[in-house]
């Protein structure tokens, strides 16, 4: 299946110009300069965006195998109108709902004046 996906990028972005890696647990794509762009999931088919050669990064996600003709992947959004559009709507919703900001607080800076006490 991984194979087709490697197929549709190659009318999109050239015939040749991906290459694949088949792994244990993640089938990886590159492109002709050997950067990694995509991680598919083999358990359920979920495509990923890459951090670096060895890492998925699960805050990107491209759909599913059986839904790339759902996306545009020159610049890798969902068509208007498909069911990933709603999927992906839905991701980030929930990846903002329990977004923590790191790090400590911020200062609140001094403004010069004392407060009034009566």
């Amino acid at each position: 299946m991984t194979v087709a996906f490697q197929l549709k990028l190659d009318e999109t972005h050239g015939v040749g110009r991906t290459g694949y890696q088949a792994g244990r647990k993640y089938d990886r794509l590159f492109d002709t300069k050997g950067l990694y762009r995509f991680f598919v999931d083999q358990a359920t088919g979920d495509i990923y965006g890459a951090k670096s050669e060895m890492q998925v990064n699960f805050r990107r996600w491209y759909g599913r195998l059986n839904t790339i003709d759902q996306w545009n992947w020159t610049t890798l959004t969902p068509l208007p109108g498909s069911a990933d559009e709603g999927l992906l709507r839905d991701r980030e919703a929930a990846l903002v709902a329990t977004y923590k900001r790191r790090g400590r607080p911020r200062k609140i800076p001094n403004t010069g004046t004392l407060p009034i006490i009566p």
